[in-house]
């Protein structure tokens, strides 16, 4: 029975037959879909009951649950604004929501396309204040200003790990581009640090999965929300890249001056607070989500051991 609503009979969304009986041969939990016994339709049972905010649900702000593209574009703020906040975030995004990891996916893909044009705004004027062809052109032709644009607009979108340069001899691609690339490399070698936290928090929650094994649940559904969280706990691996970009752009544009000292140190603290907010997430997933009884060792062994075991990645795959 619905326990908003006790007179509310489970019913055949087809042909109104009662589901009492199929409710009564649930061994610990309602599954997500049923079949009727009388006409064979299949339904999901938050249909069947019609419980807001239960099995199957959907938010109207939640880029997951878009309708289509132009949808997600235009959830999109207001889901990383509840996804700085983990805690707000998962007081609505719970184990009952519908899961769309296809969406999820796209929604990454677009939020990842959408910071790195805009960043590559800062590389475009990068390329044009410390970039080798903006004292090519030659000539004072159109035509000429015209392909130093055109290349100067696709170095932004390169850098700093690449340059098109235009030449006498025509139009070259040279990676990497920057004298300070020593630099950049070490920087973007961090960031696997956070790659390996991610792989590190995987590997243990499906230990803690395996261990938790129990009949009556929901596998698919639960791998559903296992990849939720991983596909979520890459973003800070992505805005730390573009992080990188817009550092080493302004390192650029100014020369390299000794004043950028400060360059270096906002790479690390940054690093150090996406790895956090990295932590924060899943310690919230396990709590809210998987409902794990005393998460807290979890939690805390999950945060060490992940770290080390990113650091250990990181090592592993510089050697």
């Amino acid at each position: 029975m619905n326990p908003t609503n006790p007179r509310h009979i489970p019913a055949c969304p087809k042909c109104e037959y009662d589901q009492r009986g199929e409710v009564t041969t649930w061994s610990s939990r309602c599954p997500m879909r049923g079949r009727c016994s009388e006409c064979g339709y299949e339904f999901a049972w938050s249909e069947v009951y019609g419980v807001l905010n239960e099995w199957g649900s959907e938010l109207d702000w939640y880029a997951e649950h878009s309708k289509g593209w132009v949808d997600l574009v235009v959830r999109t703020p207001r889901t990383l604004l509840r996804l700085l906040f983990p805690i707000w975030y998962f007081r609505s995004v719970n184990h009952r929501r519908a899961i769309r990891l296809g969406m999820l996916m796209r929604w990454m893909i677009v939020v990842t396309l959408m910071m790195h044009l805009v960043v590559s705004i800062a590389g475009v004027i990068a390329n044009k204040l410390g970039g080798p062809w903006s004292r090519v052109g030659y000539n004072g032709y159109w035509v000429e200003s015209f392909l130093d644009t055109l290349c100067n607009t696709f170095s932004g979108l390169l850098f700093p790990y690449a340059a098109i340069m235009r030449s006498y001899d025509g139009v070259e691609l040279r990676f990497p581009y920057m004298y300070y690339d020593e630099n950049l490399m070490v920087y973007s070698q961090l960031s696997l640090v956070a790659v390996g936290v991610v792989l590190s928090w995987t590997v243990l929650m499906g230990v803690v999965f395996l261990l938790r094994w129990r009949g009556g649940y929901d596998r698919r559904h639960e791998l559903g929300l296992f990849g939720r969280v991983i596909l979520l706990s890459l973003l800070p691996i992505s805005v730390y890249f573009q992080i990188l970009r817009i550092g080493f752009s302004f390192y650029v544009s100014i020369d390299g001056v000794y004043d950028t000292n400060w360059v270096p140190i906002l790479f690390l603290v940054l690093l150090v607070l996406l790895i956090f907010w990295q932590q924060v997430l899943w310690t919230h997933a396990v709590r809210t989500i998987w409902e794990i009884k005393r998460s807290w060792v979890i939690n805390i062994g999950g945060c060490f051991g992940s770290f080390i075991g990113g650091v250990i990645f990181a090592g592993w795959v510089l050697t």
